[in-house]
């Protein structure tokens, strides 16, 4: 009996320290993203598996001429639900930078599905706050034959 208890307390550590490094791991280097919808078609489709890097709020303000913290426009990314905070994440890619004047950098953008007919996006809500933006899509891993860099 005592060596029964050994080995579950022995498996409960283990379970515990993969939990927690997977967790440190998709909040500070990315994750794995299993796509749902149709708002996104043909660039995504539900079941696709990609890649993201995960992005930090003080890399979404660092601007440059080119890029907001390393964001671009027509990168893929995904965020927090903009109409409500507790739903799932959405993938959409970034249409337009939007800026208060013409001498601050931007603070919020304006997303887009794809799917123009089948996604709810910024014509329906406006532009969103940059800081809901949580990973940048880089690549699909899954389905093989549709493996690569997203575009």
């Amino acid at each position: 009996m005592h060596l029964n208890y050994n080995l579950l307390i022995k498996r409960v550590a283990y379970g515990v320290y993969t939990v927690s490094a997977l967790h440190v791991f998709a909040e500070h280097v990315g994750c794995f993203i299993l796509c749902q919808g149709d708002s996104m078609l043909p660039t995504i489709k539900g079941g696709d598996i990609l890649w993201a890097k995960r992005l930090h709020h003080h890399q979404l303000y660092e601007s440059t001429n080119k890029t907001l913290g390393g964001l671009n426009k027509g990168d893929i990314v995904c965020l927090a639900n903009p109409t409500d905070a507790e739903e799932q994440s959405v993938i959409k890619r970034i249409y337009k930078f939007v800026q208060k004047d013409r001498h601050s950098a931007p603070t919020e953008i304006e997303i887009r599905g794809d799917n123009t007919w089948n996604s709810t996006d910024s014509r329906d809500y406006g532009p969103v706050p940059i800081g809901l933006v949580q990973y940048k899509a880089i690549c699909r891993l899954y389905p093989f034959e549709r493996i690569g860099r997203i575009e």
